[in-house]
């Protein structure tokens, strides 16, 4: 009996389960690194970075995903970092 109301409630369980995504933009600098960074995360994975030495915006996606363009983010990535060093 017991062992049946278990199976019932793992199956009831997950159909009703809601998902909390979690997206991040982090800015900062390094003393151990001369440069500052920006990075954009999905729940703690990077999916892109802003690379200040070539003026893009990197993706760290796998091929078989569809890339993600944020237009803009060079200013925006600048601006924090002008921010950040003053």
């Amino acid at each position: 009996m017991k062992l049946c109301v278990i199976l019932v409630l793992s199956a009831i369980l997950p159909a009703n389960a809601s998902f909390v995504y979690m997206f991040t933009g982090l800015s900062g600098c390094s003393d151990s690194v001369d440069e500052s960074e920006f990075f954009i995360d999905l729940n703690h994975n990077e999916i892109l970075y802003e690379d200040f030495k070539i003026k893009q915006q990197i993706n760290r996606l796998p091929p078989f995903v569809d890339q993600i363009d944020i237009p803009d983010l060079y200013e925006t990535a600048a601006d924090y970092r002008e921010r950040g060093l003053n």
